[in-house]
């Protein structure tokens, strides 16, 4: 191509790949395209183009237009709670209808979504969060959970009472890699991280957090630890939990059967859509409404009484169904389910349940 040296002030041959200027000589330029530097700058030099369009894309008046759309995009799928796969789905439809350029240069690729939501919105809650507890006193809930990479991590969250809308406000302020889960290491955990987000640990006046014995053993826990530093600390066990372990208790007072039908029905019909459709045939025999049976949950609290709800909604279609499956397939499992589904007491004691 030919370019104005600024050097000569005379237009040149320029070669691109090589980013030199030659004489207008056809001699020259036939020597230039055969040196072995030339041709492996001519392999490169597709890559450098995207390079260059890359830039020239960040530069462009549309990118604040570009990065505003890919971020209410995101925001909107934290939002409502939506995976994070969805995003591309969602920006892809927009290119397909919509004709602003905006749409044909956006992109959010499932690792580029994690990352804007975890180092753009995440930081800059976990900053927003800081930056108010510096000048407030508040309390700290914490809790563990195990992600499907087996790594235990620590979400903290901090209480504090919010003037300009008169009520307790709850923050994530951070989640966690933790390695060491004991009393000392949840300890020096928490307070690193006060530490780290430059908030005083002076204004820290209540704790608390499930009820097990590294976070509210008497002799050393993270509970005693914390009021060893902060004597004048309030620790409270979590209330949730304690109603979930009075719950579970109380469930012993309760005939066995009970609870061995509200695992028996959800497993029933959770692994067989030919089953599910015969119940739909129940429920729009008897004119119920079609309602999913909900399963009790193994690590969710409080997950009986829903179930119990369920069943209770679809008691008359659940007797007339297992009366089908019983005449069909008399096995001692279905009799047995059948048994206690027409047992008078079974309805007045899933009621009490509730």
């Amino acid at each position: 191509m030919l370019k104005l040296n600024p050097q000569t002030g005379e237009n040149q041959a320029f070669c691109r790949a090589c980013a030199l200027f030659y004489q207008n000589h056809k001699g020259d330029l036939e020597k230039h395209v055969d040196r072995t530097q030339h041709k492996q700058n001519m392999e490169k030099f597709p890559e450098l183009l995207k390079q260059q369009d890359r830039l020239a894309n960040f530069a462009s008046p549309l990118r604040d237009r570009i990065t505003n759309l890919e971020l209410r995009i995101l925001a909107h799928i934290c939002e409502n709670s939506q995976s994070v796969c969805s995003a591309q789905g969602m920006l892809e439809v927009m290119q397909t209808e919509g004709n602003d350029p905006i749409f044909k240069k956006a992109t959010l690729g499932y690792t580029k979504a994690g990352n804007l939501i975890r180092e753009g919105f995440g930081k800059f809650c976990t900053q927003q969060t800081a930056s108010k507890l510096k000048n407030k006193y508040f309390s700290i809930i914490f809790d563990e959970t195990t992600d499907v990479s087996i790594k235990t991590k620590m979400v903290i969250v901090v209480c504090q009472w919010c003037l300009e809308k008169g009520k307790l406000q709850f923050d994530v302020l951070d989640l966690v890699d933790v390695s060491d889960g004991t009393a000392d290491g949840l300890t020096n955990c928490i307070l690193s991280r006060l530490e780290k987000h430059g908030i005083p640990s002076a204004r820290f006046v209540g704790f608390s957090a499930d009820t097990c014995n590294v976070n509210f053993g008497r002799i050393k826990s993270v509970s005693t630890l914390l009021r060893d530093r902060f004597p004048k600390l309030a620790t409270v066990k979590c209330t949730c939990h304690n109603f979930h372990l009075c719950a579970k208790h109380s469930y012993k007072a309760l005939p066995p059967e009970l609870i061995e039908l509200l695992h028996a029905i959800p497993a029933h019909f959770s692994n067989s859509r030919d089953r599910r459709d015969k119940l739909k045939e129940c429920l729009r025999f008897l004119k119920l409404d079609e309602l999913e049976i909900l399963k009790p949950g193994e690590t969710r609290w409080l997950t009986f009484k829903n179930c119990a709800v369920r069943i209770l909604q679809q008691y008359d279609a659940l007797i007339l169904h297992f009366i089908s499956e019983v005449a069909e397939n008399p096995t001692e499992k279905y009799n047995r389910i059948l048994f206690l589904l027409q047992d008078p007491f079974t309805k007045i004691l899933l009621e009490f349940l509730i």
